[in-house]
């Protein structure tokens, strides 16, 4: 079996609050990042859940073990690979307070089969791991210490779903400026994001990212619901 440890430390000027917003974010790291594709659990029992996806024909499938979380400080995660070329991989990531920015600890080990084609892996995915925390830092580096981070367009389906967006909105009548100004930022955010991003929406939530008033902005999307742009659960 082949192991390759990464050990990476970086400085951003932000406070460790809004740092940890971004690095405990998996989800976006990982896609927008690091280049993995979406994931999704086929089966959970009460120690691990079976995951589908990420890595492709290295590894199909994995089990995640609970992660560890002290937030805004530490987190640590452990992936079980059961077939494909893949392993063992154990992500660490640790925040430490630098006066008024924070220090960023990032540990990334992976075990592969043994033999050429493993080591090969392993020293792929040390690379990409190494390129996609620089990616990380270039976008923690634009970040305002007073607002909370807005993460770049991940549909690659944009095109198609705002026109379908718009299309839903024409037939919606928001009742006055604010409830337009949410509509709009409605549309954007539905066309722009992931998929896991626009399934967890929650109008509270996005009425203190766009900076409008929450009753407006939960009328927007219980009108967009009306409209068809929306399903309500």
């Amino acid at each position: 079996m082949a192991s390759r440890i990464l050990t990476e430390s970086f400085s951003v000027a932000l406070p460790i609050t809004r740092t940890w917003q971004v690095m405990s974010d998996t989800q976006h790291l990982n896609q927008m990042f690091f280049g993995f594709t979406s994931s999704r659990i086929i089966a959970r029992d009460g120690e691990k859940a079976r995951v589908r996806g990420s890595f492709g024909v290295l590894a199909p499938e994995y089990d995640e073990y609970p992660w560890v979380f002290e937030v805004p400080r530490h987190y640590h995660s452990v992936r079980i690979f059961f077939s494909g070329v893949l392993k063992r991989m154990e992500v660490e990531c640790r925040l430490r307070e630098d006066g008024e920015g924070t220090i960023v600890d990032y540990t990334f080990t992976l075990d592969t089969i043994a033999g050429p084609i493993g080591f090969a892996a392993a020293v792929v995915a040390q690379q990409r791991t190494k390129a996609g925390l620089v990616r990380a830092r270039e976008f923690l580096s634009g970040l305002r210490a007073d607002a909370s981070p807005v993460w770049p367009p991940a549909n690659p389906f944009r095109e198609a779903v705002l026109a379908r967006a718009e299309a839903a909105a024409a037939r919606i009548s928001p009742d006055g400026e604010d409830e337009k100004t949410a509509l709009a930022k409605l549309i954007m955010h539905v066309s722009e994001a992931s998929e896991p991003d626009v399934a967890r929406m929650r109008p509270y939530e996005m009425a203190e990212l766009w900076g409008v008033p929450r009753r407006q902005v939960l009328a927007s999307f219980l009108r967009a619901t009306q409209g068809g742009m929306l399903r309500l659960s």
